[in-house]
């Protein structure tokens, strides 16, 4: 990939033609985004608007219902795909037992490059937990 932001969360799929990353307060199964530990990174060969659209209204929903089946003190890694216009964006996000925070890497690829998924199923809807 050529153009980039400063990066945070886990590393992009090396094979990845665009790629957001964040690191994420997470506490009580919540998630926190905030904008100046968020990274950008594409290739400058295909729009990015609709993957950010894609991101934000599909991708960051299942993110914040899939952090509350983690603790903040797992090491677990959830890796997830979605179909997206002919590839797959590969979703991977882990605690890495930082008590605290939310790794993630969401990644454009083949769909020949994806890696195998690795995550419980997540509700379509979250209740919160008392």
């Amino acid at each position: 990939m050529t153009e980039s932001t400063p990066w945070f969360g886990m590393p992009p799929l090396p094979e990845a033609t665009m790629a957001w990353g964040a690191r994420a307060i997470f506490e009580r199964g919540e998630l926190d985004f905030l904008p100046n530990r968020q990274g950008f990174k594409h290739s400058g060969e295909q729009s990015v608007k609709p993957f950010i659209r894609f991101v934000n209204k599909k991708v960051i929903p299942w993110m914040r219902r899939a952090a509350r089946l983690l603790s903040s003190d797992s090491s677990r890694t959830f890796t997830k795909h979605f179909d997206f216009e002919g590839q797959v964006v590969v979703v991977v996000m882990s605690p890495r037992a930082s008590y605290g925070y939310l790794y993630v890497a969401v990644s454009l690829v083949p769909a020949s490059c994806a890696p195998a998924e690795d995550c419980p199923v997540v509700p379509a809807r979250s209740r919160r937990l008392r």
